[in-house]
This record gives structure tokens, C-alpha cells and sequence, in this order.
């Protein structure tokens, strides 16, 4: 994951999601040399929380967003400069002061995958281990 953000550092720069955009976050597990406790329930302070989030255009951006579980203060610290105002944000139940769309992410687990609207994000944040993806889109 060090790496990955070794590449996108900079690259991400001025990059504003604007329109439709989904947001969501996936997380990393840490390695145990960087761990820095062991917590017995809930998101751990040992996962780092990378914010994902995908516009109608195609753009999408990948952003740290901490350690452990995400806030809606954490969110909007992340995302707040990033999504041009007057977007529409389509999540599963972040507040960034946008016009909104709001979606449980339980309600779609057992439909098609076609008619999940948080889609796009999931495509972009969890290649194959979220039920939102398709694994049909995969190229080769």
C-alpha cells in the first residue's frame, strides 16, 4: 500500500470530482511492525482508511483519510475541497453538506449488481471483495 501511495503522491493533485459522485472507503490492514495496538471489537487504529471516490466522467481519486474507523469529520477533511460544489454525492450515509443521495449498502447486497447505485464507487474501491462488484468487468 506504501508503494501505491508512493505513485499516486502528487499525481492526484487538483483533481476535482464534480456532478454525480460516489464516495466510499475500504480499509488496509497494517503490518505488525507499524501496528500500533490491539483493540478486541470495531474498525482497529491498525487499518489505515483510504477514501475512495468515482464521478460521472470517470475520474476517480484514492485519498488516505486515517487510521481506523472513518467519521463524517475525517470525510469531509478528505473529500471537502475534492468534489465541486454544487455536485450531487451519492454514498452510503456521509454528510459533506452536498446535495445528496444516500444508499444502505446492505439493501443492495443480494440484488444485481446492476441496479446497486453505489456501483461505480464499488468498481473503483474494492475489486472483488465487496458484493457490489462485478467480477465480469474484469479485463482478461
Amino acid at each position: 500500500m506504501g508503494k501505491l501511495f508512493a505513485v499516486l503522491e502528487g499525481v492526484q493533485e487538483g483533481i476535482v470530482l464534480s456532478g454525480r459522485v460516489w464516495i466510499d472507503e475500504t480499509y488496509w490492514p497494517l503490518t505488525a511492525k507499524d501496528a500500533v495496538r490491539k483493540l478486541l471489537w470495531g474498525l482497529s487504529a491498525n487499518q489505515m482508511c483510504i477514501g475512495a471516490g468515482v464521478d460521472d466522467s470517470g475520474t476517480s481519486i484514492y485519498l488516505h483519510e486515517g487510521f481506523g474507523k472513518t467519521s463524517k469529520a475525517k470525510t469531509r477533511a478528505t473529500f471537502g475541497v475534492r468534489i465541486e460544489r454544487g455536485s450531487t454525492l451519492l454514498h452510503d450515509m456521509e454528510d459533506l453538506g452536498l446535495s445528496s443521495e444516500s444508499y444502505s449498502a446492505q439493501a443492495f447486497e443480494e440484488g444485481p449488481d446492476d441496479l446497486n447505485p453505489l456501483r461505480p464507487v464499488n468498481r473503483a474501491c474494492f475489486l472483488g471483495s465487496h458484493p457490489g462488484f462485478d467480477r465480469g468487468d474484469l479485463q482478461g
